[in-house]
């Protein structure tokens, strides 16, 4: 006999539901099961009646036999069934409206205090700019030192705010992923869910940040040897160069298809890893498992979703960032150029954290919500959804 799952759920903890008790199905998504047999003839229904279509038909024609339909579950952010596109982003400002204490409250921290870090490296280094002096330009001096000191202090925050960002997208994953079951989390509810996969979680961007890394070489190692075969058969120097952009050309065009194909390949290891609690290696290939088939329908909406909210953040960004220097420009606060561009850096950071608080929490959803729906187009994790949703309801 087939065990049941075991529950890995917190003890203290009863309103979340752990993924990891889903189990991964290959193939198509469970059907149900026979119907039940039918009584003998001349036995009443259970409300004592003949049930409908029983017995022979006086028309001659055979009785129509109904299916039984069921409502639609939607517990949560999102129906439990198959989603349609627009269903990818209406769930994505769901989420952040069903649990705005957690999804914003978690990113402002990370975000924020990403941008203070932010702050403090890059004013000390716009207070130096502010001392130049174009009438003087032997009295700046830049040493060594300041160059160490500079590179030092920039590379701290940016490792800070890597792990920062990657901690920040495993908490909106877990948070989401009981909001699509209804389930509004508290922060340390998230915390203690996801607390556990932290590491490996760091461990897996590591792994995809280094692939990419290594691509990037590759390609442009395979694109120099190129470009020496192409200078040393051609013999004029036109033909030389026409055949190098093209060739170039080519390559890169190759070097960027594949990026994105591999970051569509890899976009649900994060998920997987998060929500079925799977080591790094085996959320790889998880995710390379879930894509398969429906690599286009994935790409779709991820490479919607990014560039809508890059337009949109360069939009929102761009005209807030002059308004504010116009502003600063004209009311004289900014004495010279290199106290308005010093101002309007500052303020463009700042916007940039606005509009980032909103842009990121909605990123984490969408690429949930592929991740969920991709599992129950390929296993069914909607009936299971619907039977953990009426199993343990919100309240």
């Amino acid at each position: 006999m087939t065990q049941p799952p075991h529950d890995n759920r917190h003890p203290n903890d009863e309103t979340q539901w752990s993924w990891d008790n889903v189990p991964q199905v290959s193939g198509p998504p469970p059907v149900a099961g026979p119907p039940a047999a039918e009584p003998p003839a001349g036995e009443q229904g259970p409300y004592g009646h003949k049930r409908f279509g029983e017995g022979a038909s006086p028309t001659g024609y055979e009785p129509i036999q109904l299916r039984p339909t069921y409502l639609e579950a939607q517990p949560g952010i999102i129906p439990l069934r198959p989603l349609k596109l627009g269903e990818f982003f209406d769930g994505g400002f769901r989420a952040i409206r069903f649990n705005p204490g957690v999804m914003l409250g978690v990113a402002a921290i990370v975000i924020f205090g990403s941008l203070i870090l932010e702050l403090l490296v890059v004013n000390p280094v716009l207070t130096r700019i502010e001392a130049f002096n174009p009438a003087n330009p032997d009295g700046f001096v830049v040493t060594d030192r300041d160059v160490v000191t500079l590179l030092a202090s920039t590379a701290g925050p940016a490792v800070l705010s890597f792990i920062a960002s990657t901690v920040l997208t495993g908490l909106l994953i877990q948070c989401v992923t009981q909001s699509i079951l209804g389930k509004r989390v508290t922060l340390a509810q998230v915390w203690e869910q996801a607390k556990g996969r932290i590491l490996p979680l760091i461990g897996l961007t590591i792994l995809i940040t280094l692939a990419g890394v290594i691509y990037f070489i590759a390609v442009f190692a395979l694109l120099a040897l190129a470009s020496f075969f192409v200078f040393s058969s051609l013999s004029t120097e036109t033909s030389s160069a026409f055949a190098f952009v093209i060739v170039g050309f080519l390559l890169v065009t190759a070097l960027a298809v594949g990026w994105l194909a591999f970051l569509v390949k890899t976009s649900l290891a994060t998920p997987a890893l998060m929500a079925e609690r799977v080591g790094v290696f085996q959320s790889v290939k998880r995710s390379f498992s879930l894509t398969k088939g429906l690599f286009w329908r994935i790409a779709g909406v991820l490479f919607l979703t990014v560039f809508l909210l890059a337009a949109m953040s360069a939009i929102v960004t761009g005209l807030i960032t002059t308004l504010i220097t116009a502003v600063i420009g004209g009311s004289g606060a900014a004495t010279d150029l290199m106290s308005l561009t010093s101002m309007s850096t500052i303020a463009s950071s700042i916007i940039g954290s606005l509009v980032q608080l909103v842009f990121t929490p909605f990123l984490a959803a969408v690429v949930t919500l592929v991740y969920t729906d991709t599992r129950m187009r390929k296993e069914g994790l909607d009936l299971l959804l619907q039977r953990a949703a009426a199993e343990n309801p919100a309240t």
